[in-house]
């Protein structure tokens, strides 16, 4: 069941029907109680494979859906006119990602999207460090605690974008700095029509822009 809006909501009118949106589709895991032992297993200190953790390599193999559900899903999407040269996945194919337009969408599921405004306005850094308490909070150890962002999906963010948010909204936090781990992407040049057409990089800027405003 969908939450109701509450009146501090009001709605304005129908979402553009042109308005990219990022869809992310799970599909059910063919060996979750397999993998759920292994977990056990090898957290259990008194357990032989203990710390014996799997590889990527071999969660996938346990997560990944089996071939008549992908099957299944494929064969929706195409039936809808989105075709299988559009998706992107994960490594074990349980996730697929697909950029469509709001009209699009509302095909696909059946379904109609709204826009909404908070009665306050937008929901500015400033709304959301009062919302989770961080507003007034001050560091323990400034300079020692590090926050993780974690992109997937070929999701990065553009640091140079983010320095313009700051700017906007928090200049007091318009110095950061950032490692990559894992030859994770770092793109900072523009996207090229392709990206844009496809909407990268979107909510890669939003997950960083809302977590170092907030933190």
């Amino acid at each position: 069941m969908l939450p109701v809006i509450t009146p501090i909501w009001t709605r304005v009118g129908l979402a553009p029907a042109d308005y990219r949106i990022n869809l992310q589709i799970g599909l059910k895991q063919s060996q979750f109680d397999e993998l759920e032992r292994h977990l056990y297993e090898v957290s259990d200190p008194s357990h032989h494979r203990y710390g014996q953790h799997l590889t990527s390599a071999e969660v996938d193999e346990l997560v990944k859906p089996s071939d008549d559900a992908l099957e299944l899903v494929h064969d929706w999407l195409l039936d809808n006119c989105i075709e299988r040269h559009r998706l992107e996945y994960n490594s074990a194919k349980n996730w697929i990602k697909v950029t469509l337009p709001v009209q699009a969408v509302e095909g696909l599921l059946d379904t109609t999207f709204s826009v909404y405004k908070h009665e306050e306005g937008d929901y500015t850094p400033l709304c959301l460090r009062t919302l989770y308490g961080a507003y007034d909070y001050t560091p323990k150890v400034p300079g020692i605690n590090k926050v993780g962002l974690t992109d997937y999906l070929g999701e990065s963010n553009n640091r140079s974008d983010i320095y313009l948010f700051l700017q906007t909204f928090r200049p007091e936090a318009y110095t950061f700095t950032f490692d990559i781990i894992a030859n994770g992407s770092a793109q900072q040049s523009p996207d090229n029509a392709t990206q844009l057409d496809a909407g990268t990089n979107l909510e890669g800027n939003l997950d960083a822009e809302t977590l170092i405003a907030i933190d």
